[in-house]
């Protein structure tokens, strides 16, 4: 549970972090391409067995090939919910990320038979835990924030989120389950997933300076260094998570989710001076009442 829990915490910093983004004029591409540069350093730090990641890298044809495609959505993604959150508002991008957890869900349950212990209760609290990632991100919105938002980015945006993230947890839990199967093998496919998203980010960043869409500060730089540590980690502790609960995704995701919402929730209320609906609250105490139930 420990993994589970720093996953949580750390994943929930990401909020703050790109508040402070907004606050100090941060260029979110470019931090996020330092970011996954900074990533990809630290993956490569922490390999210490290096007999261990030789035999890994004679099996990494079964995973490269994931590896690359969730280096790829991981950058796309996190952009593309940066892009939601700026046009029609962190909560629309919130719920849509959130609610993908159905996802990794039904494919632990149906596909990867992940969950075949579970009893009534457990999928009461997958159900409640849906319920309460909705209620608990619902936000007002005015009528003239609503009349400036185009039809089609209203509906293309966060059906993006939504179906970006629910495969990246998806494809986490599947190669997890079927082809990590060690410390070594973890460490080396972070390395390639965090590679493939560095040198896209590079890319991408590189044609948008020679177009004029960007210039370098660094501001940015700062900005992606301290979003790469807490990034990186997240992603470590949630694979020893997946792995140390037998890569149930029904189990973790939902857990990791409704967690996320519970620390982002108090961090709002007492750092930034946010105040929750009552909707929101109802949310909150299903999101409790939901964990209990699906730990059950």
């Amino acid at each position: 549970m420990i993994y589970l829990i720093i996953s949580i915490l750390l994943t929930s910093s990401f909020f703050v972090i790109f508040s402070l983004y907004q606050k100090y004029n941060v260029s979110t591409i470019q931090a996020l391409v330092i970011n996954y540069i900074v990533c990809l350093i630290e993956s490569l730090f922490f390999i210490d067995d290096m007999s261990a990641v030789e035999h890994s890298v004679r099996n990494a044809s079964e995973w490269i090939v994931w590896g690359l495609i969730l280096g790829f959505l991981f950058i796309s993604i996190f952009y593309l919910v940066a892009l939601t959150t700026q046009r029609i508002g962190l909560t629309v991008a919130s719920v849509a990320a959130k609610i993908a957890m159905v996802m990794p869900v039904l494919a632990a349950i149906f596909i990867f038979r992940t969950a075949e212990h579970y009893t009534w209760p457990n999928y009461l609290g997958v159900v409640l835990a849906i319920a309460a990632v909705v209620l608990a991100s619902v936000k007002e919105q005015t009528a003239q924030q609503q009349s400036q938002i185009p039809v089609w980015q209203m509906v293309l945006l966060p059906v993006g989120v939504f179906v970006g993230s629910g495969m990246i947890d998806t494809l986490f839990a599947y190669t997890s389950n079927t082809h990590l199967h060690s410390d070594a093998d973890r460490a080396l496919f972070s390395c390639t997933l965090f590679a493939m998203a560095a040198c896209l980010g590079v890319a991408w960043v590189g044609i948008r300076l020679v177009t004029g869409q960007e210039k370098l500060a660094l501001r940015n730089l700062v900005g992606g260094l301290v979003l790469g540590i807490p990034n990186y980690f997240s992603v470590y502790f949630l694979l020893k998570a997946l792995h140390a609960y037998n890569n149930d995704g029904a189990f973790v995701y939902p857990v990791a989710n409704i967690g996320v919402i519970l620390v982002s929730a108090v961090v709002a209320m007492f750092a930034f001076k946010e105040k929750l609906l009552l909707l929101n609250k109802l949310g909150l105490a299903l999101a409790v009442l939901a964990i209990v139930l699906i730990a059950s």
